[in-house]
Order: C-alpha cells, then sequence, then structure tokens
C-alpha cells in the first residue's frame, strides 16, 4: 500500500530527510486544505495549515539538531504561534539559544534555515539568548507583542519553560499600563496610514481602521494582561458579551477568509483588497448580481459592514480594558439630566435606561456638543445602545420630541459632524433615517468615489461644517464668506445627508432623494418653502458641477439655461456649496486649483446673469466691449504703446473674446504684442506656469489645418502630458489659435522652465513638417483600469445657435486615448473648436464641440462615420 505524504514524512528518517519528501508533502497536504476553503471553517482552515507546517519544521529541526537538542528552543511567534497561518505568511520563528552554546549552533541553525527555505518555507527569524529576548522585547512593543504569542515547537521544553516565567512575570517585561498606551499609540498611528477610515475602496484588511489588526489588539492586551488563551474568554471577563463575542468571531471569519482567499489568487502575501480581485473574490464567495446592484457591490457592502462591527468592538473593549488596567479613582461624577459624566466619559445614570425613555438614544449625542469636556461613552452605556437599537422604529421616529433633538443636533454650533458619525458608527443614525441605513457601507464599483456613499455623505456635511466655522476660514476664505452669510445652513446639512441616500435603488437617485428629503423635512416642521429648497438641492446636486466639467461655461447661452434652472441668487450659494463640499469630499485628488478656478469662474458668470434678470438675456457685445477695455487697460498698465494696442484688439473678433476667460486674453495679447514675429507666417507658441493652478498654458498661433490638433496632441503624448483642457479659436481665413492645459510636473522651476523649451521646438518642427508620429507607442493600461469594462458611449448633439455639432464621449481613460481620437477627427477632416476633458476615475467623459472643413455643424451620415471609426480605433486598444 502506497504511503500518503503525511505518513511518508512522519516514518522518514530524520538524517536522510530529502528536500522532495518535504515539498511534496507541503504541497499535497496544502492543496487538500485549500479545496475545504468556501465549504470549511477558516479558523479550522488555519489551524490545519499550521499543523502541516509544524510537522515540516518540527521534522526538519530533528535533522539539524538532534545533537543540541536541549541546548536550543524553536517557538513559533506572531501569526504563527497563534495558529493563523495564511498560505504566504512568513512563518515566524524564534530560534531561542542558551548562551553558552551560540557559537557552536551557528553552522546547524543557518543549514537548517537554509533547508527550509529550498523546501518552500519562508521564516522570519530571530535567533537569541533569552536575555537578548528580555532586552529587545522591552525596547519594542512589536516584538514584544509577538513574544506574547509564543508557542512551543521543538527543543528544551526547559529553555522555553524558563522563556515564559520571564516575560509572562509581573512588572519584570512590560508593566500593564505602558504596554496599554504603546499598544493604542501604535493603533492610533496605524489608523493614520489608512485616513482614519475603514471605507477606503481598495481597503487592508489587515493593518486597516476595522481591519484584523485591530481585533488582534483586543486579544493582544487582554492576553498581556488577563492571560486568556481564547477570545471567549473576555466574557467572563465583562468586556464584551456572548453576542458581541459571536459577532467578533463572524466578522473575523469573513476578514480571515478574504485574506486566505487573496494569497491564494495573488500567490504572496497581499493582504490589500485592490480591484483588482474584488469581482474574483465576490463571484468564489457566490456573491450574485443584483436588479440595481453589481455581486462585487454587495461582496464589499458586507465587508464594510464587518469593518464597522470590529471599529465598534475596539473601541468598546479598549475603552474596558483601559478602565480595568489603569484602575482610575472614580472622580466626582457629573450629573447632567438622565446621565453623568466620568473621567470625561458620559453613561446613563444608574437605575435609568434606554428603555424607560428612548429619546435618550438621541439626546447622549446632543450632550456631546453642549459639553466640550465628554471625550467618550462610557463602554456599558455603549453596549446599552447596541442593545436598544430595536428601540428605533416608526413610533420613535414620529415622536415630536425625538423629531426635535434630531434637529438640535443638525443645527448646534459645534461638533455636527463628529456625532453624525458617532451615530453611524453605533447603528442609532441608519435607523433614525432609514434611507442612510441602506447606503451604509455601500460602495460604487469605480475609481471616481474613494468612499462608500455613507462616509462620503458624511464627508460632506462635515466640509459644509468646515466652511461654517470661523477657525476653518484660511481653508477656503470666499467659500467660507458665502457659507456664513447663508440665512438657513441647516437646509444644506439635510442636502447633505439625501443627496446621494437614493443610490443603488434603481432609477434616478437625485429625483427619489429629492421626495424623500422633502417628506423628511415637513416632517420634521420645516416650513414648506424650506423643504422645497431642499428638495431641489437635491435634486439638482449635479447640474452646476456638470456645467462646470462638460459645457462651454464663456458660451452665453449656456450661463443662461444654467441661471434658468437656478432662478436667483440665493439658490446659486446654496448649490454651489453644496457642489464644491460634494466634490471635494468624493476623491481627495479630485479637487484642485484648476477645478476650484473653473467653479469660480461658473459661479461668477452666473451671478451675474443672474443679477442682470432672466428677462434680460446677456449681450454679446456689451461682454466683448467690457473684455476689450479690461485688456487695453492691462496692457498700458504693463507699458505697451496705446496705438499698437489698439491695432492689435482690432485684429482679434467677437468669438476669440467670448471663448476666452480675461486671464487668458491678457496674457495672450501681452505676449503677441512683444513677439516680434507676429505678422509673419511663423508658427508662435508660449508655455506659461500657472503656479496656483499647478498648470502650464500652451498657447499656439498657426495656420488652420485639420491636422494641427492630431500633430499637438501627438506631441503632449509622446511627452507624457496630461491634457486637462483644449480651446481652438479660428481667426481668420488663415490664422487660429489653440489654447491648451496641461498638469504641471512635479519639478523645480528651472527643471520645467528647461522642458518646456524642448516642447517648444518639438512643436514648432512638427507644425512644420507636418510629419506624423510614425507609429503610437502602446503604452501598459494601469493596474487599476484593468478591472474594468466601461461601455463606450458616444452621443451627437446640435448646437444649432453656434452652428456645431458637440460629441459626448464616454470610455475606459487610458494613455493616448485623446491622440486615438484626434487621429479620427483628422482622417475625417473634421475642425475640432474646443475639447473638455474630464476623467471621472476610470472613466473619460469627453465633450468635443465639432465642426466641418466648411465651419458648419456635421452631417448625420459622418456621425455614423465618425462614430464607427472612433470605436475600431478603440476596440483594438
Amino acid at each position: 500500500m502506497e504511503l500518503s505524504s503525511e505518513d511518508l514524512i512522519k516514518k522518514s528518517d530524520s538524517k536522510n530527510l530529502s528536500i522532495t519528501t518535504c515539498k511534496t508533502f507541503l504541497e499535497n497536504e496544502s492543496s487538500l486544505i485549500d479545496q475545504k476553503l468556501n465549504r470549511g471553517n477558516v479558523n479550522k482552515i488555519l489551524n490545519a495549515r499550521t499543523k502541516i507546517n509544524d510537522t515540516a519544521v518540527i521534522k526538519i529541526a530533528e535533522k539539524f539538531f538532534e545533537n543540541q537538542k536541549k541546548y536550543i528552543s524553536l517557538i513559533a511567534i506572531g501569526g504563527y504561534g497563534r495558529k493563523e497561518l495564511y498560505p504566504n505568511s512568513d512563518t515566524d520563528l524564534l530560534i531561542l539559544i542558551e548562551g553558552k552554546k551560540k557559537k557552536s549552533l551557528q553552522k546547524p541553525i543557518r543549514e537548517f534555515l537554509t533547508f527550509l527555505w529550498d523546501v518552500g518555507i519562508e521564516a522570519s527569524h530571530s535567533t537569541r539568548t533569552l536575555n537578548e529576548c528580555l532586552k529587545e522585547g522591552r525596547k519594542d512593543v512589536s516584538v514584544a507583542t509577538s513574544l506574547i504569542e509564543s508557542r512551543y515547537l521543538y527543543g528544551s521544553k526547559d529553555l522555553f519553560k524558563r522563556f515564559l516565567e520571564k516575560i509572562n512575570k509581573k512588572g519584570a517585561f512590560w508593566k500593564n499600563k505602558k504596554f496599554l498606551e504603546e499598544k493604542m499609540l501604535e493603533q492610533t498611528n496605524r489608523h493614520l496610514q489608512f485616513n482614519n477610515t475603514a471605507y477606503n475602496l481598495e481597503p487592508n484588511i489587515k493593518n486597516g481602521p476595522g481591519g484584523l489588526r485591530d481585533l488582534h489588539n483586543i486579544f493582544w492586551i487582554a492576553k498581556k494582561i488577563f492571560s486568556i488563551k481564547s477570545i471567549k474568554e473576555l466574557e467572563n471577563l465583562k468586556i464584551l458579551t456572548k453576542e458581541q463575542i459571536t459577532d467578533f468571531e463572524s466578522s473575523w471569519a469573513l476578514l480571515s477568509r478574504i485574506r486566505y482567499s487573496l494569497h491564494k489568487i495573488t500567490n504572496r502575501p497581499e493582504n490589500r483588497l485592490l480591484f483588482d480581485y474584488q469581482r474574483t473574490l465576490a463571484s468564489n464567495f457566490g456573491y450574485k448580481d443584483q436588479k440595481h446592484l453589481l455581486a462585487v457591490e454587495v461582496f464589499m457592502q458586507d465587508y464594510y459592514k464587518a469593518a464597522k462591527s470590529i471599529s465598534r468592538l475596539n473601541e468598546i473593549s479598549l475603552q474596558i480594558l483601559e478602565q480595568k488596567i489603569l484602575n482610575r479613582t472614580r472622580r466626582k461624577s457629573e450629573q447632567i439630566s438622565s446621565f453623568e459624566i466620568i473621567n470625561n466619559l458620559i453613561g446613563l445614570k444608574k437605575d435609568i435606561t434606554f428603555a424607560d425613555n428612548p429619546s435618550l438614544l438621541l439626546e447622549i449625542f446632543l450632550q456631546f456638543q453642549k459639553n466640550k469636556n465628554i471625550k467618550g461613552i462610557q463602554s456599558e452605556t455603549i453596549n446599552q445602545i447596541i442593545e436598544s437599537l430595536d428601540l428605533i422604529n416608526n413610533s420613535f421616529r414620529n415622536n415630536e420630541e425625538n423629531k426635535r433633538l434630531f434637529l438640535e443636533i443638525l443645527k448646534a454650533p459645534e461638533g455636527v459632524t463628529h456625532e453624525l458619525k458617532r451615530m453611524n458608527l453605533y447603528g442609532v443614525l441608519g435607523l433614525y433615517i432609514p434611507s442612510f441605513g441602506k447606503i451604509e457601507g455601500r460602495m460604487q464599483y469605480d475609481l471616481f468615489h474613494a468612499f462608500t456613499v455613507d462616509e462620503h455623505t458624511l464627508n460632506v456635511v462635515s466640509n459644509l461644517r468646515r466652511l461654517a466655522l470661523s477657525r476653518f476660514d484660511h481653508e477656503y476664505p470666499d467659500d467660507s464668506i458665502k457659507m456664513q452669510s447663508i440665512e438657513n445652513q441647516k437646509i444644506l446639512y439635510i442636502a447633505g445627508l439625501y443627496h446621494d441616500i437614493a443610490k443603488g435603488r434603481g432609477g434616478d437617485h437625485s429625483i427619489i432623494g429629492a421626495k424623500e428629503a422633502e417628506k423628511f423635512c415637513l416632517a420634521h416642521g420645516l416650513t414648506n418653502y424650506d423643504a422645497k429648497l431642499v428638495s431641489w438641492l437635491v435634486e439638482n446636486h449635479l447640474v452646476f458641477s456638470l456645467t462646470a466639467q462638460k459645457k462651454d461655461i464663456h458660451d452665453p447661452n449656456v450661463i443662461e439655461e444654467l441661471a434658468k434652472i437656478i432662478g436667483d441668487e440665493s439658490r446659486l450659494d446654496y448649490l454651489y456649496l453644496l457642489t464644491v463640499s460634494d466634490v471635494r469630499a468624493t476623491n481627495p485628488s479630485l479637487w484642485n486649483s484648476w477645478k476650484e478656478r473653473l467653479f469660480n469662474d461658473l459661479y461668477r458668470l452666473t451671478k451675474n446673469s443672474l443679477r442682470a434678470g432672466l428677462e434680460n438675456p446677456i449681450d454679446k457685445k456689451s461682454i466683448v466691449r467690457e473684455k476689450k477695455e479690461l485688456t487695453k487697460e492691462h496692457l498700458l498698465n504693463l507699458g505697451n504703446d496705446k496705438r499698437a494696442a489698439d491695432a492689435l484688439l482690432k485684429e482679434f473678433k467677437e468669438n476669440y473674446f467670448l471663448k476666452f476667460n480675461q486671464d487668458e486674453i491678457n496674457n495672450q495679447m501681452d505676449f503677441l504684442l512683444n513677439e516680434q514675429e507676429y505678422g509673419s507666417n511663423l508658427d508662435l507658441i508660449n508655455l506659461r506656469q500657472l503656479e496656483t493652478e499647478g498648470l502650464i498654458s500652451i498657447f499656439i498661433l498657426t495656420d488652420i489645418s485639420s491636422e494641427n490638433f492630431f500633430l499637438i496632441t501627438s506631441v503632449l503624448e509622446e511627452k507624457n502630458l496630461s491634457i486637462r483642457d483644449a480651446k481652438v479659436v479660428q481667426l481668420d481665413d488663415e490664422k487660429c489659435i489653440f489654447n491648451f492645459y496641461i498638469d504641471r510636473p512635479n519639478l523645480s522651476f528651472s527643471e520645467i522652465k528647461e522642458r518646456n523649451l524642448k516642447i517648444k521646438s518639438l512643436l514648432l518642427e512638427r507644425l512644420d513638417t507636418k510629419e506624423l508620429i510614425s507609429k503610437k507607442k502602446n503604452k501598459p493600461l494601469p493596474r487599476k483600469l484593468r478591472s474594468f469594462d466601461t461601455e463606450i458611449q458616444i452621443n451627437f448633439l446640435t448646437d444649432t445657435v453656434n452652428k456645431r455639432t458637440v460629441m459626448e464621449l464616454i470610455c475606459l481613460d487610458r494613455p493616448g486615448l485623446l491622440l486615438d481620437i484626434s487621429k479620427v477627427f483628422k482622417n475625417e477632416k473634421i475642425w475640432i473648436e474646443s475639447a473638455k476633458i474630464a476623467t471621472i476615475g476610470e472613466r473619460a467623459e469627453d465633450v468635443f464641440y465639432l465642426r466641418d472643413n466648411n465651419q458648419e455643424m456635421i452631417s448625420e451620415q459622418i456621425h455614423l462615420n465618425l462614430e464607427k471609426s472612433i470605436r475600431n480605433s478603440l476596440a483594438h486598444q
């Protein structure tokens, strides 16, 4: 009968143990264990993997240490010590040796570690004497923590026993208070690395907030202080309830299963739940697409709920452990209504329960806003809140006192965001506003939204609050002035809470959310006017942003259209503030100086239109006249000749002054007035750094040709420059202006200046020779983009007023996209009047304003040709 790999290794003579035998054993047994992942208990699977690793390590140790067994002790520490060995985790080993045998053990230890490596066991090891262990452990709390989880494997049991006695001796290794403080500080610093949120879209499930390390931290501290062996012992210690321990174990099981799977599909110790793997794991775990949600979104929502639960359990446990360990003297308590404050922690008075007065479930959060000395909630009261959540029902929500309390929280002078987030953490907010409960932990599978919907929503409210508080005026001074001048800030907070509340339910979330927001406002006693305003803000919360990013805001017709939607200056202020707070809360990298300038320009233009009155359409001639006067004043202030300035301005038609803003016109005119070659047939180029916007402006005066847009973009593509915006204005029958904005590289001023000269030289060469790049370099798609399959959408709109065609393109963003599109336009002899380039996460959402060779709108047939050519071009990438 053929022996199994396990029998083979166990019955093998240690001295003659081969690498092949060990590798076969590890591979076969690991494969059998991996097959059980989707149907087995992950804790048992990790234990089984640890067991086969133990078998191999011990057998290999026998091969090299049999004669020195009494001088050495092999100890499993860290994750390996607690029997949580994931497929690609290191085997954490402490090789404890007797000091007098240190030299004679060097060779067998080296051979032992080499053998481990050869069979596929990656050992993270340290070789120390007993005194060295204590010395290193006292210096570093991370080392001390790993030693706490020590487990005997092989060698001298007496040496291992002495080791345990030393590290467990009260006060000899780490004093309890110091250990607690260091572990809590370590956790705080770790959380800061992940923006202090569990709701990142690519979370680190091991080290991030709400990750496995937060659960481990509870266990480590309790093990150090109370010598627990199992998390279940926390019930007897009155740290967690039986139900909370069940929650602890189920949350740990989900995250452990995810981590195990990540190790298997990446074949490395991967702890980041990247977009690359989320779809695969959702499928492997049996998730299916639902009516309005992708399987991956449902899977990630379960993850975020588990992370939220872990964060809550971590807070409760550490607070109780802190109270037990520090054994604080009970100070005189401060009595407030039904509460008492002890050591800056608020809790219910004795003999008072939430069941007696459910309104206290809201009032406790209001007390934080009224008393700045309150730093947290007593752990016992946190448990009472969680156990009383079923009291928040329809009767609770319809109670007038509860409505009053919630509005008091919203309009409090301090702590609005903090308390909404605290209410969300403990599950109160999602029950008081059931619609909010539906978006808890809800992700959107894209690169645009950096947070879950509930986290993003609370960040919007936070941004609004910061604008309302004078101590944050330095962040966005102009916006702070607007916010602090708003008549009713509460309207914006409610609009912020409801603007995305209907996401994931199908239909237009803005319309659904608007109806629910109005209903909420009326139920909470707001006037009909205020309720309608909140509803209007929610329904139109995307209008301002879409206009700024997708339309030509220097087209008076666009401004008139937006002004008609908004109606008056008061609504403009409300909508603008909600919009900028929303965009800034969507993704930390989304808001920049360019976007700030764009939004400010749109706000100013719309405000001017509203002040003129909707019955008085914007007069283009007045705009042109005003811009010419301001430009002339600017040129004269710089010392330019008056007659030369007048002559230059006369050469430019109305379209030029309508297309560019005043800053652009001033700089372009100043450049041309002082450019000796102006008036010749030579191409003129000027690159200018915009320090505050983080951009470089590229101004090009050249001949009219449908090839030029492609030639210019090919140069910018070669130089790896990212285009933000592009405008083209025809001056006469022969000349036109191209104006591009590109991202400013992270280089010094002198380096950028030198680089700009090279770009200018290459542009002049290409425009002169009309030489096209022979072959575009195919650049690999960035990692994050590979996980998305964005449907190509191409729409054509007719702008009869301006005699042009508007083409909207939505597709997967990628290197060289604009170059490919401009090549299609070149081949079809299409004139690009301007382009709005927008990257929304993984999607490119670009808008092109087009004319044919005769400067007319393009025909239906050319629409079809363009769409076919663009789809073919994108499909072959």
